[in-house]
């Protein structure tokens, strides 16, 4: 296979991302931080790998969610990434200053690398090794040679078995699959199929940039269908929240619409009331008035006979009979009761009868059954005492609902822990009205599925508080069960 050849990569630039752990940002190191690489080819140091882990053989990736199985049971058992040690290495090339690695003298600028003699040399060695015979079959690399590698030059390149010899041949055999040097090809390598290193070095260099270049094609088609994704995403909760926002507003109208009817047929309702109990109380007046009537005339016809002398009861005959058939002849208002009803007026009927027709029709979606209260028409209540109106019976109490797509928040540091942070979501309805309390279940979550505990101040805002330990976590938020815009926020 062949392949175009990139232009090396300066190590330099890729030292910062190489040498880090993106988990916890800390530098690599051959201690407690070593690189690891996983299965997924994705590193991370031991520590956080054991903390991530919980000391579990298997568990799934920090960055790809990829399940990863414990070759040994341990972290320890996870190959190291050579990349990491290589680049450890390299940054040694790119000092401000080499001092020579040969002379006695200290402070001798280098200006070469011997791979013969693993050190570097300043110009008078390099001079030295021209002019000796036993040195001047040494390869020598200058400086500059050296920062345009892609790979770590200075890496040990000896076999392990003869330490004098370099590793210059690689064997193909399934059993073999290594690097060795010449004595070993013709020991322990014996009619193998042996190639030179660097020629096999470029022929899995050419396989490896071909299967990447054709994941990257495929890598890119993803980045489309994520683009799409997204956009279907931001059109479902478009969409989401323009019904929601339809919904509301359509609630508001009947809301305010039986809200009117209601007060008009109360008004209506007190009017009749007024004019009936006013009634009645004319009848009670007159019933009250004319039994005063007859008990007085009766009682003072009665002492008429009891106690008045017959000349004076003679005398006053004309007038106490007169008066007494006057109070006999008086009719008695049996009606004065008649008719003590409240009728709405056909229009306020009307009104009231749609109401309740409304109210079956939405008890029969899924809903509980109307009480006695709600069934027939023209059932209304009792009319209220004279002084403050009741709340409408129709209506339940409502609690604006929070908007996903215009709530804010604000994640502030703790002065008094390093790492704690301190999240705080106003809540605002559709109109973008502040909620002074309820209307809004918040989830909130970090990038580990971490649950956290979200508290309602009952003023309209929530808050929670989380530990972020240097680890970068993000802040996962749900507003009634809806992604929050601009969800998840960094502290």
């Amino acid at each position: 296979m062949s392949a175009a050849i990139k232009p090396p990569v300066q190590p330099r630039k890729k030292s910062v991302k190489l040498l880090t752990c993106h988990k916890c940002n800390e530098n690599f190191d051959d201690g407690r931080h070593q690189a690891k690489c996983l299965p997924c080819l994705h590193t991370y140091c031991k520590s956080c790998l054991m903390r991530h882990s919980g000391r579990r053989q298997k568990f799934n990736c920090p960055g790809c969610n990829k399940e990863v199985n414990l070759p040994g049971g341990t972290i320890d058992s996870l190959p190291n990434n050579f990349l990491v040690q290589n680049m450890k290495g390299h940054q040694d090339i790119f000092k401000d200053k080499i001092a020579c690695g040969n002379c006695q003298e200290e402070g001798n600028q280098a200006m070469s690398f011997c791979h013969d003699c693993s050190c570097f040399q300043c110009q008078t060695c390099v001079d030295n090794h021209h002019k000796m015979k036993a040195l001047n079959h040494h390869k020598l690399s200058t400086i500059k040679d050296l920062q345009e590698k892609s790979y770590n030059p200075l890496m040990q390149n000896h076999c392990q078995k003869h330490p004098m010899q370099t590793l210059t041949l690689y064997c193909r055999n399934r059993e073999c699959r290594s690097a060795a040097c010449a004595s070993c090809g013709h020991t322990n390598h014996r009619g193998h199929d042996l190639i030179d290193l660097t020629a096999a070095a470029d022929e899995i260099r050419a396989d490896v940039r071909i299967l990447s270049s054709q994941v990257n094609k495929k890598s890119q088609k993803m980045a489309r269908m994520r683009t799409i994704l997204e956009k279907a995403e931001k059109t479902l909760l478009d969409t989401f929240n323009q019904k929601q926002r339809d919904m509301y507003e359509s609630v508001q109208q009947v809301y305010s619409l039986i809200d009117s009817r209601y007060n008009d047929a109360q008004a209506n309702l007190k009017q009749l009331f007024q004019t009936e109990n006013d009634r009645l109380t004319g009848n009670f007046k007159t019933i009250d008035s004319l039994t005063a009537q007859m008990s007085s005339a009766c009682e003072f016809a009665e002492d008429a006979c009891d106690m008045g002398h017959p000349t004076q009861l003679l005398a006053a005959q004309t007038q106490i009979l007169d008066r007494l058939r006057e109070l006999e002849q008086t009719p008695v208002p049996e009606n004065a009761a008649h008719n003590a009803d409240l009728q709405f007026t056909a229009k306020h009927h009307s009104a009231l009868t749609q109401i309740q027709e409304l109210l079956q029709h939405l008890y029969d979606v899924d809903g509980p059954q109307p009480g006695p209260s709600t069934k027939g028409k023209g059932n209304l209540r009792k009319p209220p005492a004279p002084g403050p109106s009741p709340p409408s019976p129709l209506l339940p109490q409502r609690v604006p609902q929070a908007d996903p797509t215009k709530c804010s928040i604000q994640l502030k540091k703790q002065s008094e822990r390093k790492w704690c942070y301190r999240g705080i979501i106003q809540a605002v309805d559709f109109s973008g009205k502040p909620i002074k309390g309820g209307g809004a279940a918040i989830d909130a979550r970090l990038d580990d599925g971490k649950v956290l505990i979200v508290n309602d101040s009952k003023d309209g805002t929530y808050w929670f508080d989380y530990e972020d330990n240097a680890y970068g976590n993000s802040i996962h938020v749900k507003i009634n069960s809806t992604t929050m815009v601009g969800s998840p926020f960094k502290g």
